[in-house]
């Protein structure tokens, strides 16, 4: 589908812009992009809030892990029934991206400015020089 712009040039439409390349990261050989996985979270009914984290483990492979903040009716919940909860996020992670990721609770805040989490939801704590230091 040609469309013809005001300077006159005849160009084929590429379409929209989905996301950026470079957001993409890559998991035990599995391309992922974490607003995906942002998009994925925002449909569960018993999250209030949450963050990706994309971290360097101690054999310098990138991993997700992915914390939870529930709301409030389900912050009563027993412990068992909180894990199976975070579980069941773990498994259909695990069904949707071919990758295993953490789950884990959000802990230890107390004020509310401390509760809401970023507006963004991903933060990146990779390592980024992952080069050897050849100065001896």
């Amino acid at each position: 589908d040609k469309v013809r712009c005001k300077c006159g040039r005849v160009a084929p439409r590429l379409g929209p812009i989905l996301r950026r390349i470079d957001e993409m990261i890559k998991i035990k050989g599995v391309n992922i992009y974490p607003s995906q996985i942002e998009n994925f979270l925002l449909d569960i009914s018993f999250i209030q809030d949450f963050l990706i984290e994309l971290l360097t483990d101690k054999n310098f492979c990138d991993k997700i892990t992915v914390v939870i903040k529930f709301k409030a009716k389900f912050q009563k919940f027993q412990r068992k029934e909180k894990m199976n909860r975070l579980s069941y996020i773990q498994n259909k992670l695990r069904e949707k991206f071919g990758i295993k990721m953490d789950v884990e609770e959000l802990k230890g805040y107390e004020k509310e400015e401390d509760i809401k989490i970023k507006k963004s939801h991903i933060v990146d704590k990779r390592i980024k020089n992952r080069g050897y230091n050849y100065d001896l």
